[in-house]
């Protein structure tokens, strides 16, 4: 599979997972007895997901920060569309813990990157899997 197309099919799945955090914050609000995990780490993990994923492919730090303005945009722009939805509500809280995510998301990947010597997914997958290769050979 050529480099554009796994960057294509990381993109793709990305632009999923933006669509279900939209579904997820402007559907009909669950009782929080049936989803049984706190909103504000639904928040967080949400965003951390989706930023971590986006961050993967790109090549450059401009990338990266586009794609974590526009989740961040993304986060406070859902939280004032839900004053229109009926059933939720408008929380700092919901903004803060979703930009928590998406710089956590930032943090994660670049120690990633520097501490694999890495520069995309890729590349990050065989350098994590190198070791474990190099193991099984050496007790064959």
């Amino acid at each position: 599979m050529t480099e554009r197309a796994t960057t294509t099919g990381q993109y793709a799945i990305g632009w999923f997972l933006t669509v279900v955090i939209v579904y997820g914050s402007l559907a009909p609000s669950t009782p929080e007895t049936i989803t049984s995990v706190n909103d504000k780490l639904q928040h967080f993990g949400a965003y951390f997901v989706t930023m971590a994923w986006f961050a993967a492919p790109v090549k450059t730090k401009m990338e990266c920060c586009m794609h974590a303005a526009f989740l961040v945009l993304l986060t406070v722009m859902l939280e004032y569309a839900q004053l229109l939805a009926p059933g939720r509500t408008f929380e700092l809280a919901d903004i803060a813990f979703g930009t928590a995510g998406v710089a956590m998301a930032v943090i994660t990947t670049a120690i990633l990157s520097r501490w694999t010597g890495a520069t995309n997914l890729a590349d990050r997958e065989y350098v994590l899997r190198r070791p474990l290769k190099s193991l099984i050979e050496s007790r064959r």
